[in-house]
C-alpha cells in the first residue's frame, strides 16, 4: 500500500500535519516514522502496519462523529443510543491500534516461535497478553506483557487452563487430553515477566480472570 501524506484525509475527519504526531497516529509505525523524517511524502507500507493506520484514522474519525453528535438528534434516547454505538465502535478501534508492533516485538523475542510447542507456522503462532487487554491500559501494548503461543494454546490460556510458575507451565486439572497434558511442567524459554506471571496466575488460581 502506497499513502502520500498530502493526502491523508477522509470525508468526515481531515487529518491536520501537527495531528500525525500526536495520539492516536504518534503510537503507530507511521506515526514515528513521521516523527522521524517529517520530510518524507510518501510510504510505501506492509498490510499489517496499514492497517494500524486505518485503524487510527477510523478512531480520529469516530472522535469527529462523536463530537457533532450532540448537534444531530433533538430525541434524547436516540442521542444516547448512538453514543453508546459510537464508543463501542471507539473501543473496538482502539484494541487494533498499536497491536502490531506488539503483536511484531513478541514474536521476534521468542524468534516467531511458540513458547510452549516451538511451532514455528507463522499462521499458527500468536502473540498472547499475559495480563489481559481490558484488565491494564498500562501493559495493553507493553511487549514484555507477551508470550508467543500456538493459536489452540492462546484460546487455553485465555480461558485461565494454562498459566506459568516461574518458567514452567501448569495445565489445569480440568484439561484431559493426553496431547495438552504432556506438556504440563515444560519449560518456558525466554522466561516471560515473572511478575505479570504471577498476578495472572493468583487471576486463574481464585477465578478472578
Amino acid at each position: 500500500m502506497q499513502i502520500k501524506l498530502v493526502t491523508v484525509k477522509r470525508p468526515d475527519a481531515r487529518v491536520h500535519f501537527k495531528e500525525l504526531i500526536a495520539p492516536p497516529f504518534s503510537d503507530t509505525e507511521v506515526g514515528i516514522w513521521i516523527h522521524k523524517d517529517s520530510r518524507r511524502q510518501t510510504l510505501f507500507l506492509e498490510s499489517a502496519i496499514a492497517e494500524e493506520w486505518e485503524a487510527a484514522i477510523e478512531s480520529k474519525s469516530s472522535v469527529v462523529r462523536l463530537k457533532a453528535l450532540p448537534y444531530a438528534f433533538e430525541d434524547q434516547a436516540t442521542k444516547v443510543a448512538a453514543f453508546e454505538a459510537l464508543e463501542r465502535r471507539m473501543t473496538q478501534v482502539e484494541v487494533r491500534t498499536g497491536q502490531s508492533k506488539f503483536r511484531t516485538a513478541v514474536l521476534a523475542r521468542y524468534g516467531n516461535r511458540c513458547a510452549i510447542t516451538q511451532t514455528d507456522i507463522p499462521e499458527i503462532t500468536e502473540a498472547a497478553h499475559i495480563i489481559p487487554y481490558g484488565k491494564s491500559t498500562l501493559h495493553r501494548n507493553d511487549p514484555h506483557n507477551g508470550i508467543c503461543l500456538r493459536v489452540d494454546l492462546h484460546r487455553m490460556f485465555d480461558a485461565g487452563l494454562l498459566w506459568i510458575e516461574g518458567n514452567q507451565l501448569f495445565v489445569s486439572d480440568s484439561v484431559d487430553a493426553s496431547e495438552y497434558r504432556a506438556l504440563h511442567g515444560t519449560t518456558i524459554s525466554p522466561q516471560p515477566s515473572p511478575e505479570l506471571c504471577s498476578v495472572r496466575e493468583e487471576w486463574v488460581k481464585t477465578r478472578k480472570f
